[in-house]
């Protein structure tokens, strides 16, 4: 991306020496926050996004990882060509189709729906702003962990539920009330939105590397992943089903094949581990 700007956007006291960078923000660091179960990062990534991203003075802009490589700008191929497919408009919010990574598919057993990819946006900058202009905090819940004792939670959500909930909360009533709550037909409607306001690429598809754990996470071959990621062909199926389309969908015999292989390999070693372990445990 020859000439593009680099906003880097981290934090007061942060040592930012011998970085390369074109424009330097420093926010007041919000400090990490309880989200359901764990600890997490969410409410810094919320500050720093948008803090970065009302500096960019671009038509368009990327939000991502500081511990991401740029192989090519083939998402920029994804985001030409599926912004002139059709869209239902009521399910669109955004201006034009922001492309992000692939997330899990909740018809699978990781039943998260609204789980945006929160690792990189490419699309208008007005768009990206649009969903990161969101709340630190909604509200605290009580929650108990194994051994009974009470903690508060700022949300029941995952971080990328977080993000993608809230953004939609702006635009529509929605009825979600924790991490896996599939009521109320939240997985059609979760897919409904994905499909008018995301392009969801693998990051092999959109030219990206996580130097961190390469190949890990939402950075894994769909086929290869352990929570299930949507493929290519299935994010076409949602445009087709969702965002009145008729794309020709040719089947990847191949990908499915070992799909369905390492997915359910994987869960059977999984619990058979599991067993063994409370075998173990009892004697």
């Amino acid at each position: 991306l020859p000439g593009a700007t680099i906003i880097l956007s981290t934090w007061e006291g942060s040592n930012t020496e011998n970085l390369d960078y074109d424009v330097l923000i420093k926010s007041k660091d919000p400090g990490s926050n309880m989200m359901g179960t764990y600890n997490s990062n969410c409410f810094r990534q919320i500050t720093s996004s948008i803090n970065g991203l009302k500096a960019c003075k671009t038509k368009y802009s990327i939000k991502m990882r500081t511990d991401f490589e740029l192989r090519n700008n083939n998402f920029l191929d994804y985001f030409l060509k599926y912004n002139q497919v059709s869209f239902d408009q009521n399910y669109k919010i955004l201006k034009q189709r922001v492309v992000t990574l692939t997330t899990c598919n909740p018809n699978r057993r990781t039943k998260w729906p609204f789980n945006v990819c929160d690792w990189f946006f490419f699309g208008l900058t007005e768009d990206v702003i649009n969903i990161f202009d969101i709340p630190l905090v909604n509200k605290q819940f009580t929650r108990k962990n194994n051994t009974g004792d009470e903690y508060v939670v700022y949300n029941p959500y995952s971080p990328e539920q977080y993000i993608w909930f809230n953004f939609l909360s702006k635009y529509k009533q929605i009825f979600f009330n924790d991490l896996e709550d599939i009521s109320n037909d939240n997985i059609k409607l979760s897919e409904r939105y994905f499909a008018n306001n995301c392009i969801l690429l693998s990051s092999k598809r959109a030219g990206i590397k996580w130097l961190k754990f390469p190949g890990a996470a939402y950075a894994q071959m769909p086929c290869l992943s352990n929570s299930g990621l949507y493929t290519f062909n299935e994010y076409k199926k949602l445009l087709n089903k969702y965002a009145n389309n008729n794309l020709m969908i040719f089947p990847n015999i191949l990908e499915e094949f070992v799909y369905f292989i390492v997915y359910n390999l994987r869960f059977i070693v999984k619990q058979t581990y599991l067993k063994l372990k409370d075998v173990i445990i009892k004697k």
